[in-house]
């Protein structure tokens, strides 16, 4: 009887670690999630970023593109010259 009572004791002390150790690596998993969520949201932003940077570049180049095509127009057009 003694036996069986120190072997459940050891079997329990022996779950309590098994779940400490679950219950360890569990929260390890779940810094480690919340973590990535971070990173992830943080390059998500960053992403954005570079997509407005991108957008405003090319509103830019579209202006200038204008601008360039004024200046070919009126350099065709004649050019008077009073003598």
């Amino acid at each position: 009887m003694v036996l069986i009572c120190g072997f459940n004791a050891l079997r329990t002390k022996k779950d309590r670690v098994f779940n400490i150790l679950t219950l360890t690596k569990a929260v390890i998993i779940q810094t480690k999630i919340e973590e990535l969520e971070l990173l992830n949201q943080s390059l998500r932003e960053r992403d954005k970023t570079k997509d407005d940077s991108i957008s405003k570049l090319a509103d830019q180049i579209l202006t200038l593109t204008e601008r360039l095509k004024d200046l070919e127009r009126k350099q065709q057009q004649p050019q008077f010259q009073y003598g």
